[in-house]
């Protein structure tokens, strides 16, 4: 053990206090995302370290564990309930075991300065690996002490942890070197967001189709996007549902995306848009049957028909170009001729 490594942990705390602060902290469970780890003291904790040093805990005794579970890879806040003195400084802080028994890596750290006598949260955005150990390092206690620990009354609750104050990147032995105490801190988790499905899939090129996305770990989401377009608009329901709108597109299909404090969801194919329009088709000649059939499979209707109709009417003109591309179920006029009439304009052309 490091002989150096000491904290001094204050009397044990009642047990409507201990209760009080286990009841600031989520236990982390596969069905709920986002998770939090590790546990807070009670409000307005008294001092209880008064030596700098790099801790996290090993072991609790009841309630959430300090420990990054698996499918979670972001960090994205931490809270830690201060004492009442003021200048306090602590770093939040990742550990990793990277070496048998207990040779551990920082691969995080937060400075903050806290504000004395209430809860502090700060939101931050820190890659993580299941089996991490959240903890913290005293920055300045030897000069102002703080409350990196709590007392509890089981010896069951171990922390680890060295007189050193190591940078992201290094790391040591962390021997366990207190029981009867739980590190003062929580850290909330993400694990990436995944889309299973879009509906409806499809809508205008114009935009206003409202989209519910469907799939997991919504929580705080920040954005969603068409393609590269950000919809017009969007609500995160639950933890598995969103709603948006859609932006104006160009014609055809594009991944829909959801960004959360874990990073944007993977392009599946289950998460794809299509941008749909009236493509219209070139009409000149056709029979006026055939007329609604062309204009209905490319996404068109037909609208006024001038002209007289007949066996031998056929399309003379019609109002929009072929080929332009409007919104779905845009109505297309056309003018009816006689087929004696184009065939004379045939004739004529050809003299």
């Amino acid at each position: 053990m490091n002989r150096r490594f000491q904290l001094r942990v204050k009397p044990l705390l009642s047990t409507a206090c201990l209760t009080a602060s286990l009841s600031l902290v989520i236990a982390a469970s596969s069905s709920a995302a986002p998770v939090t780890v590790g546990q807070l003291a009670p409000p307005n904790p008294p001092p209880s370290c008064n030596t700098q040093a790099d801790i996290f805990q090993t072991a609790v005794s009841s309630g959430s564990t300090y420990i990054v579970p698996p499918g979670y890879t972001t960090l994205g806040s931490w809270s830690t309930n201060a004492s009442v003195g003021a200048g306090q400084l602590i770093k939040m802080k990742v550990f990793r075991k990277v070496l048998e028994p207990n040779f551990y890596k920082v691969v995080a750290v937060d400075p903050r300065s806290l504000v004395p006598g209430v809860l502090n949260t700060f939101s931050v955005n820190i890659p993580v690996e299941a089996g991490d150990y959240v903890g913290l390092n005293d920055t300045n206690a030897a000069t102002v002490e703080d409350a990196c620990i709590f007392s509890t009354t089981s010896p069951l609750d171990t922390f680890a942890g060295t007189n050193t104050d190591f940078a992201a990147g290094d790391g040591g032995p962390m021997p366990t070197g207190g029981t009867f105490g739980r590190v003062n801190v929580a850290a909330t988790l993400y694990r990436p967001a995944a889309i299973a499905a879009v509906t409806p899939a499809s809508g205008s090129i114009k935009g206003g189709t409202v989209v519910t996305i469907s799939g997991s770990d919504f929580t705080g989401a920040s954005a969603v996007s068409f393609g590269a377009v950000p919809a017009a608009g969007f609500v995160v329901n639950s933890d598995s549902t969103v709603t948006a709108t859609t932006p104006a597109g160009a014609l055809g299909a594009v991944d829909i995306s959801v960004t959360t404090p874990a990073g944007k969801t993977a392009a599946v194919a289950a998460d794809q848009f299509s941008y749909t329009a009236c493509v219209v088709p070139k009409l000149k000649g056709r029979k006026l049957k055939g007329v609604g059939k062309a204009l209905a499979a490319a996404g068109c209707s037909l609208g006024m028909v001038k002209g007289k109709k007949g066996k031998t009417a056929r399309v003379k003109s019609q109002s929009d170009r072929p080929g332009s591309i409007l919104a779905p179920g845009t109505k297309v006029n056309v003018r009816l001729g006689s087929k004696a009439h184009h065939q004379g304009q045939a004739k004529a052309k050809k003299g």
